[in-house]
């Protein structure tokens, strides 16, 4: 589905753009990104079967924006946010960051270009390795980027970019069980900072910590924005959390991308049936894990449906929504879903 503005057609006609530029504004531009995992139903003779995991998603991001992503447990999220990276394949589309496709066949993701692109992960004291040192895990994304730089300027910049996320120079010599989960997250941001990233992908990084913990970690993913001039794909089941750092926010639901548009627009005026249930669940303090299935049907046999959530919408027509995938159109200023019966 091409969730894209005029200005970013041109896009769809062929990148111009050369690495380190941004001239129509789009840092990262995803096309019809699509990525299929394999699950088997049994140990030994169970049925296999493939999940879209992420289909057909298209979607661009600014330079210095903020695109929240939001939708229950096994929507997608966290496999596109992989996929962007490169950490689990994509079996077509385009990854387009900074100009350059990184899903185009035979391309070559330098070191400069995994510099741009940094992860924040949702647990974590799983993302630091426990037998490593702040010093030492801060410390080899260092070397691994600026081998240029000697032992001591090394060290500076460790003490620096631990001072920026608000840790004293004294947590370098401890272990990540010695460290409490909000300054885990800390050395996990730091970690992502110290190559000077341009793109930092946030995958729910507040939701294993405690509520003041969090409110701590916003405020300086916030800051670093504003100082920064980062860009965040920020994913969250956070609602509050996604209406204090987004720009924009999108909703998927089986692997697709359902509707996107302003914040404050979809959060007050949601338009997709799924994204009104989601929202008003997520108000009620429930994070969405299954509580919206009202339908018992395997995922992989929804995502077939010309619109997985037609079994659940009160509002389905019978011969259009089962039978005609919707086509993504604009029914706002920048909000653009993809549903027959929105904004009609």
């Amino acid at each position: 589905m091409k969730f894209a503005s005029q200005s970013c057609d041109l896009l769809q006609q062929g990148d111009r753009r050369g690495p380190g530029s941004c001239p129509v504004g789009f840092l990262l531009s995803v096309r019809g990104l699509k990525v299929y995992l394999t699950h088997s139903s049994g140990v030994f003779w169970g049925r296999r079967f493939v999940i879209h995991a992420v289909d057909d998603v298209s979607f661009d991001v600014a330079c210095g924006e903020v695109l929240g992503v939001i939708g229950e447990s096994g929507s997608g999220k966290t496999t596109l946010a992989r996929a962007i990276v490169r950490l689990i394949p994509a079996i077509s589309g385009q990854i387009i960051i900074d100009g350059v496709d990184w899903n185009a066949p035979g391309v070559r993701i330098t070191r400069q270009m995994r510099r741009n692109v940094q992860m924040i992960f949702q647990d974590p004291f799983l993302s630091l390795n426990p037998r490593m040192t702040v010093s030492e895990s801060i410390g080899e994304a260092v070397a691994i980027h600026f081998p240029e730089l000697g032992m001591k300027e090394q060290k500076r910049k460790v003490v620096e970019v631990l001072d920026m996320v608000g840790l004293p120079a004294s947590i370098m010599e401890k272990y990540p069980h010695e460290l409490s989960g909000g300054q885990c997250q800390r050395v996990a941001i730091a970690r992502a900072l110290v190559v000077e990233p341009r793109l930092l992908i946030c995958d729910e990084p507040t939701s294993a910590l405690d509520v003041s913990v969090q409110a701590q970690i916003l405020n300086l993913l916030s800051e670093l924005k504003r100082s920064r001039g980062l860009t965040y794909l920020f994913i969250s089941h956070d609602l509050p959390a996604v209406a204090y750092l987004a720009n924009r926010l999108a909703v998927m639901h089986s692997g697709r991308l359902v509707e996107i548009g302003p914040t404050r627009r979809i959060l007050d005026s949601p338009a997709h049936p799924y994204t009104q249930v989601l929202i008003q669940t997520l108000r009620s303090g429930v994070v969405p894990c299954g509580v919206l299935e009202e339908v018992s049907m395997p995922s992989k046999e929804r995502t077939l449906l010309a619109c997985p959530y037609y079994l659940r919408c009160s509002r389905r027509v019978v011969g259009l929504c089962n039978s005609e995938r919707a086509t993504a159109r604009e029914i706002g200023p920048g909000h653009i879903v993809e549903c027959h019966l929105a904004g009609g």
